[in-house]
């Protein structure tokens, strides 16, 4: 028996020693072998680099196993056929069922059991338990030794959870598989006859132990499988990744941190076993990477530069090494530095120019997409993104990652259907179950059909059963796929009593409505979309899917089952399902998390998103047993187990040093502008390098432009801002035109116009304008006014036609149509009324009759009449009728009893209500335009109210409100703010003889008193202020201002109509002092792409001024009026619109 260590700063190196040895061994063929034990996720990388450097000789005479498939491998030699394993899966649903069960006798985790995410957790705690050979016996003698009544609970509740569970495993006739390296053990210790006899082939084979000593130590379970294969085999190699093997524990301690977990195996093992002397494996590193080494920790004795001899008893020659690609001579590299440093302002543009380099890389420096490695910091933020880009640039991935199956389009669509059959056909779980994608494949008919039933109101879909009359055919559709087949499923599960009778009455829903065919479908469609391994994910979700209910079978089958255990068991199960992925080709772009890059071998590596939150790593989570926890459990047990945190710190540090001096060539740091890893300034220190900040701007050559869509959208986007020098001042990007369009992407303008331009800088040509809207302008006063505050916002409303989709509920503009529509009737009655009565005193007399309780009788009427009315039907709905509804009824009869009252105090008289002005009346606003055209605004005035003043008839304007609205005089006199002035003006236009005297909000309300309870109020007051808070907000202008407002308006009518007209749509929005961005409510934000952060917007300067030396204080209104009187010193012409 011999054990041997070779021990070294660098995996790479390590692995390259134990590949040549292993060669060296196998050419002595037929009488040597070898097996090569390596962790689970370094199995292919290892197995690669075998095949890749092995000779003729050797290719058949090692295997690349890790513990478990050893396990296996030696269990069928031996001729033990091993039961049915447990896999993740069924641990998980046997778990669930044991929580149910024993949940009135645990203490501690009782309360945790239905929490998302538990069952992975005490997984794991009980399988570090199996593990490291702890079994329920051991646990449960601890209790009473341990004084924390917090961790007593836990270890009992463990205790009794673990018990149960080997117990039940045992019962099942299944093996659990974290015992399976106990059994190996015994087979290797106990083999008899037969089996030994197989077996005998290890004595003639040697065994290489690598990639354990690095992050981690040997568990008791590994450790045990090595004393038998030490025992039974010619010779066991470990490799450890530590600076020196110490002589004592003290020595273990000492040194730098990274290299700790190296050195406390070392140490065991030489303790274990009478270990040869140790073979020194120096690294192989370049000159720049020992540098780097020795900045981040390294010792000076190992950081010598690349060629310097080690302590090998049988160094190679260089030419032996270059044969086996150990050492990797780094191209010419033109004078680039080893390291680069990128930091983004943005996430888009990190991403984007990590896929535009890679592709720079391989069409232009030769390298093989398989030389490069990318690091992901957060891969649960960062990975989507990184995918897309990907797929944008058309490059080869290979994501390095344990896939969860639970998010897969048929987990989730077996999950929503089971949901429906408990809980019936309510409108998310039925969409859930469509947007899955598995049962209606168009996504677009199942935007229909939400569509459909959000408009409706539908929240119970039972009610779609019987056909109706004008329903589209998607809801047939939803018939047919969901409805009819969930019933069936249901009425089934009603009779169904056991486990097994749950499963097959799924079986044949899976059967009835095809989902097998459906997900071979879709598989091969994502094959189509070159979406490999989602389409390899659906594939292996079937199987996990009848692999689950083939277990559930097993272990519950007769067992009595309610169809939401069944539900609860089957979703544990599925929650577990994970895939482990295999390259789909032999040239992609590996892309994984810090560990399993650090794992892989590349020429570059790209360290993506290092942001100061995520590198280095933070503590990870502690789980079930925080680290005190486990601390005091390993003194009581005279055994350590592993810490999460403690432990976290030195292979983080490891993992960190590991992973920075893992590319031959060059590292390539990618960071966040705003919140850059430390290790950016430490990396600055030492390589005298600035970083490189990414600016919004790309130049031509610039690699975030190397896929055609980027570029394509990008050159849009230019052109958009230089219409007026194109194509001079984008001469250097005509190459990057051309090659566009030999590939397809013709760049003129007029095919810009159709591709997807940049909303932020939209110009359209006239042309398009005038056959969208016409050489005549219509547009109303609040379209117009849409432009003003955004030009993107208008055309998305009103050019494209683009509109939320309908909802049955109440929107601001439904409830504004209902309470203009009950003032509107009331006050019409009202002035019917008024108007046969022969004077003010009658007048007066019968408006107070109405405030008495006239007002709720007619109010009463007019809800009777509006009920079968389509524009405020909906406030009637059982439902809203008890909510919005009545509290709209509330808020028109206070606002109209506060209108009442206004009248009996003013000598203006409601004349006109709702008067329209349009071209098709003859009365519109008509103004010219530049080069022939012309605007022709309409609109509806909701009441026009008169009075005669020294025989002059004079009218006021009133605009209701339903939300809070002040005159605002920066906003009229910039234009923003066009109702008020502008119904002015058309009023004034179609009645030249009267005289504009004043213009007003009216705000509808239902205002709250507040009183304190010792406070005794007088109704008189309540009323006082209740018609201080209704007062009319009016422009409070005298007549001559009111004239050249209706001047100024008309200026600003035509500003905005020339704008429209010359196709000037930006995203760019107005922004008063003060004052919110329009986005703040705009439904287009997702469409234009602007960013209130960022992107300029178009400000407004406020008026008046502050007192100064020179001058007083001048406020808005006043400023307002004086800029007026300066700009129309005539009147402004009457105020008579042009013609």
């Amino acid at each position: 028996m011999t054990v041997r260590l070779l021990y070294g700063i660098q995996s790479s190196a390590l692995r390259a020693q134990c590949l040549r040895e292993v060669f060296a061994h196998t050419g002595q063929w037929p009488d040597k072998r070898a097996i090569i034990l390596v962790p689970e996720q370094a199995k292919l990388d290892f197995e690669q680099a075998y095949l890749q450097q092995s000779g003729s000789a050797s290719l058949l005479m090692a295997e690349v196993l890790s513990f478990r498939r050893l396990s296996a491998r030696l269990k069928g030699e031996a001729g033990q056929m091993a039961g049915p394993m447990l896999d993740k899966t069924g641990q998980a649903m046997l778990l669930y069922r044991l929580l149910a069960e024993a949940r009135t006798e645990l203490r501690s985790y009782a309360r945790l059991a239905d929490k998302p995410g538990f069952i992975r957790q005490i997984m794991a705690v009980l399988g570090d338990l199996r593990r490291y050979q702890i079994d329920a016996d051991a646990l449960s003698a601890l209790v009473e030794q341990i004084e924390d009544k917090n961790l007593q609970g836990k270890v009992r509740d463990l205790a009794l959870l673990l018990d149960r569970y080997g117990q039940t495993v045992r019962d099942m006739g299944f093996h659990d598989p974290e015992t399976e390296l106990d059994r190996l053990a015994m087979l290797l210790s106990q083999a008899q006859g037969l089996a030994r006899t197989r077996l005998g082939w290890l004595g003639r084979t040697s065994v290489w132990v690598a990639g354990f000593g690095e992050l981690r130590n040997f568990t008791p379970q590994e450790s045990t499988v090595l004393d038998q294969l030490a025992r039974q085999c010619e010779q066991v190699t470990v490799t450890v990744l530590s600076d020196c093997i110490p002589g004592d524990e003290l020595a273990v301690e000492q040194g730098p941190d990274l290299f700790l977990p190296g050195r406390r195996t070392a140490y065991q093992l030489q303790q274990r076993y009478r270990t040869v002397r140790p073979v020194r494996v120096q690294p192989d590193w370049s000159p720049d990477v020992s540098s780097l080494a020795r900045l981040l920790g390294a010792p000076d004795e190992w950081t010598l530069p690349s060629g310097s001899t080690g302590s090998l008893a049988s160094p190679d020659s260089t030419e032996q090494q270059a044969k086996a690609g150990i050492f990797v001579t780094a191209p010419d590299q033109g004078g680039q530095a080893f390291l680069k440093m990128v930091l983004a302002p943005q996430p888009d543009d990190q991403v984007t120019w990590l896929a535009g380099e890679i592709r720079r890389l391989v069409q232009e420096e030769g390298y093989r997409y398989r030389d490069l490695v990318v690091a992901v910091c957060d891969p649960a933020q960062d990975l989507p993104r990184l995918k897309a880009a990907f797929h944008t640039f058309k490059i080869p991935l290979f994501l390095d990652q344990v896939r969860s199956l639970a998010g897969t389009a048929l987990m989730r669509t077996i999950l929503a259907v089971l949901d429906l059959t408990g809980q019936g056909f309510g409108r998310l779980p039925v969409m859930r179950a469509l947007r899955a994608g598995l049962l209606i494949e168009d996504q677009d008919q199942v935007d229909e059909f939400e569509n459909h039933v959000l408009s409706r109101g539908l929240f119970h879909l039972e009610r779609l059963q019987d056909p109706q009359a004008e329903e589209p055919q998607v809801v047939d559709v939803f018939r047919q796929t969901i409805l009819k087949p969930v019933r069936d499923l249901a009425a089934q599960m009603k009779t169904a009593e056991t486990g097994l009778q749950r499963v097959t009455a799924l079986a044949g829903y899976l059967e009835a409505t095809g989902l097998k065919q459906r997900t071979s479908q879709l598989v091969s469609r994502l094959h189509q979309e070159s979406d490999s391994e989602g389409a390899l994910a659906i594939a292996k979700s079937w199987n996990a899917l009848v692999d689950v209910l083939a277990q559930l079978v097993r272990f519950a089958g007769q067992a009595p089952m309610d169809l939401r255990t069944f539900r609860d068991l089957l979703a544990a199960g599925l929650d577990n399902a994970d895939s482990g992925v295999l390259p789909t080709a032999l040239d992609q772009v590996a892309v994984g998390n810090l560990a399993h890059a650090r794992q892989r071998s590349g020429r570059i590596l790209f360290l993506y998103n290092a942001s100061a939150s995520v590198f280095p790593p933070g503590a990870p989570p502690e789980g079930l047993l925080k680290d005190s926890d486990r601390q005091n459990l390993s003194n009581l047990l005279g055994q350590v187990l592993p810490s999460n945190a403690r432990d976290q710190v030195f292979a983080d540090a490891a993992l960190i040093f590991g992973l920075l001096t893992l590319p031959t060539d060059h590292l390539v740091v990618l960071a966040p502008a705003k919140d850059p890893t430390p290790y950016v300034q430490r990396l600055r220190e030492w390589h005298d390098q600035t970083p490189v900040l990414l600016s919004d701007q790309m130049d031509a050559a610039d690699v975030r432009l190397r896929a055609p869509e980027r570029a394509q959208n990008a050159l849009i986007q230019l052109v958009h801002q230089s219409l007026a020098t194109w194509p001079c001042s984008l001469a250097p990007y005509r190459p990057l035109a051309l090659a566009l369009q030999r590939l397809g992407y013709p760049l003129d303008l007029a095919l810009a116009r159709l591709s997807q331009p940049d909303a932020r800088q939209l110009q359209i040509e006239p042309q398009l304008v005038e056959a969208r809207f016409g050489a005549a302008l219509q547009l109303s006063v609040s379209q117009l006014e849409k432009y003003a505050a955004c030009p993107f916002s208008h055309l998305a409303a009103h050019g494209i036609l683009l509109r939320e989709r309908d909802i049955y509920e109440p929107q601001a503009t439904d409830s504004g149509t209902f309470l203009h529509t009950l003032a509107e009737r009331s006050l019409g009655l009202l002035q019917q009324e008024l108007i046969t009565l022969p004077d003010d005193m009658a007048r007066k007399n019968r408006i107070e009759t109405w405030l008495a309780g006239g007002l709720d009788d007619v109010l009463a009427r007019i809800l009777a009449d509006l009920r079968g009315d389509k524009r405020v039907g909906l406030f009637f709905a059982p439902g809203l009728r008890a909510s919005a509804g009545r509290r709209l009824e509330g808020v028109a009869r206070t606002s109209l009893a506060a209108l009442l009252r206004q009248l009996l105090t003013e000598n203006f008289n409601p004349a006109l209500f709702e008067w329209v002005f349009e071209p098709g009346r003859g009365n519109a606003l008509s103004l010219a335009l530049m080069n022939g055209w012309s605007v022709q605004l309409n609109g509806k005035v909701d009441r026009v109210d008169w009075q005669v003043s020294d025989g002059q008839r004079q009218f006021r304007i009133i605009d209701y409100k339903s939300g809070r609205q002040k005159v605002q005089y920066d906003a009229l006199y910039h234009g923003l703010h066009l109702q008020l002035p502008a119904y002015l003006a058309a009023f004034q236009k179609s009645h030249p003889d009267q005289l504009a005297a004043d213009a007003c909000y009216f705000r509808f309300d239902q205002p709250i008193l507040r009183q304190s309870p010792e406070e005794q109020l007088d109704p008189g007051d309540v009323i006082r202020e209740l018609d201080r808070r209704f007062a009319l907000q009016s422009l409070g202008l005298p007549v001559d201002q009111l004239v050249r407002l209706q001047a100024h308006v008309q200026e600003k009518i035509r500003h905005w109509a020339t704008g429209i007209v010359r196709g000037e749509f930006s995203a760019r929005p107005s922004q008063l002092p003060k004052t919110d961005l329009p986005c703040t409510w705009c439904a287009f934000q997702s469409v234009c792409g602007f960013d209130q952060k960022k992107d300029p917007c178009q400000r407004f300067a406020p008026l008046g001024h502050a007192k100064t030396k020179d001058q007083p204080r001048l406020g808005g209104k006043e400023d307002f009026m004086a800029r007026l009187e300066q700009q129309y010193p005539g009147g402004g012409g009457g105020g008579h619109a042009a013609d």
